[in-house]
């Protein structure tokens, strides 16, 4: 098992918006960055999608803005109107590690996870790498940490055999292409500035 200390510094830096046609869909969708007037809602999913151990302050998010030009936190847009949330980390070789996804809890169950998934996986055709709590630990949510994991799954993002020790629970680490590397992962998590234990299951 590995033990890799990083610095608890968060950095965000507005970004270009990125749209494109949805392959799974065809339909238009795009992934905005984050700005004033949005930050509410973004707050208010967020809020709700994840467990308060999960969750990095955001006021940390906003605090280093202007100081790591990889790190994204965006808005996603699809049919006129905000469908969810989105933080991720870009790295070298058009890859990209996902921190947050989250989709409205208002609209979920309409395909839009599957669709920014889709989109995601053309933005960043060198791999996108993301987390899915452990399974099979008789967790109060299996049921719902299966659900997720087996969408995940079904929409291309397969588990390395890694699991990975981060912001107080234990995920399965999950890649859409073989040329995902730990060190991708790591210098994520690094520049995120959150510390994180490796271990095979």
């Amino acid at each position: 098992m590995l033990h890799f200390k990083c610095a608890k510094l968060i950095f965000l830096l507005a970004w270009t918006v990125l749209d494109t046609n949805s392959k799974f869909t065809g339909e238009f969708m795009q992934i905005k960055p984050l700005v004033a007037s949005e930050q509410k809602y973004w707050q208010n999913v967020y809020i709700e999608a994840f467990p308060a151990y999960e969750r990095i302050a955001f006021s940390e998010l906003l605090t280093r803005q202007l100081e790591e030009t990889t790190l994204k936190l965006s808005i996603l847009w699809a049919d006129g109107q905000n469908v969810g949330i989105l933080v991720n980390v870009e790295l070298e070789a058009k890859k990209t590690f996902i921190l947050y996804l989250a989709i409205d809890p208002k609209i979920r169950s309409a395909g839009y996870g599957s669709r920014t998934l889709s989109l995601l996986k053309e933005l960043y055709p060198g791999g996108v790498i993301l987390e899915s709590e452990q399974i099979g630990t008789s967790a109060e949510n299996e049921t719902q940490r299966v659900r997720r994991y087996n969408f995940y799954q079904k929409n291309g993002l397969l588990d390395t055999g890694y699991l990975t020790k981060n912001l107080g629970g234990i995920f399965h680490l999950l890649a859409s292409e073989a040329t995902v590397t730990l060190d991708d992962y790591l210098l994520a998590s690094k520049s995120l500035g959150i510390d994180v234990v490796i271990g095979e299951k």
